[in-house]
């Protein structure tokens, strides 16, 4: 009886145990890792990468771009895909990466999973007249752990970062914005990644 007391003891902390590391797990949205979150580049390669456009100023970061013979990333808000359809078809006829910015930019751990999931889909439906590629950044890099199992199922490559445009290295994903702040940047930072990679 001493023995199945005992037993009985363990099961129950075993038990308390799982709860509270599974209550852990959900409380922190960052805790997710999995091959789905990709942070660089599977080579020595730089990817610059371009967040919250198209805009105005994506018609200059092409024509650099261009003229440096570089491939970008560019993960579009969903409303401003609508606002410059032919600047997400330069993007794609460029042979550059699209990507979903999320549809109106919002933090995903302020929404419902409903309107999570309207966020990525609306954008989703747009993108999909362009290319079949699947790659998604959160909005201020914030994602709870449903969201990312969401995003998983449906094959999705959630593309994180691993630099800022001022320190990247080879191998990194570098984060960037269309603001008029790192279009003046971009000049020196595409000279600093030729002089990396030659």
């Amino acid at each position: 009886k001493g023995d199945d007391t005992m037993k009985h003891v363990t099961v129950i902390i075993i038990i308390f145990f799982l709860s509270l590391t599974g209550c852990a797990i959900r409380r922190n949205p960052f805790n997710y890792f999995s091959q789905t979150h990709i942070y660089r580049t599977n080579d020595n390669s730089i990817l610059l990468t371009f967040d919250d456009g198209p805009c105005e100023n994506t018609r200059i970061i092409l024509d650099m771009l261009k003229e440096n013979n570089i491939t970008a990333a560019f993960f579009v808000v969903g409303k401003n895909a609508v606002k410059y359809p032919e600047l997400v078809q330069r993007i794609i006829d460029e042979g550059h990466y699209l990507g979903s910015h999320s549809y109106t930019h919002p933090s995903f751990l302020n929404l419902s999973m409903e309107e999570a999931i309207e966020e990525v889909t609306k954008t989703e439906k747009i993108i999909a007249q362009y290319t079949s590629l699947r790659w998604f950044r959160p909005p201020f890099g914030e994602l709870s752990y449903e969201m990312s199992r969401w995003l998983e199922k449906r094959n999705y490559q959630i593309i994180r970062w691993s630099a800022g445009a001022e320190n990247a290295q080879p191998g990194d994903i570098v984060l960037m914005h269309e603001t008029s702040h790192d279009l003046k940047m971009l000049p020196k930072i595409i000279e600093s990644i030729k002089r990396q990679l030659n």
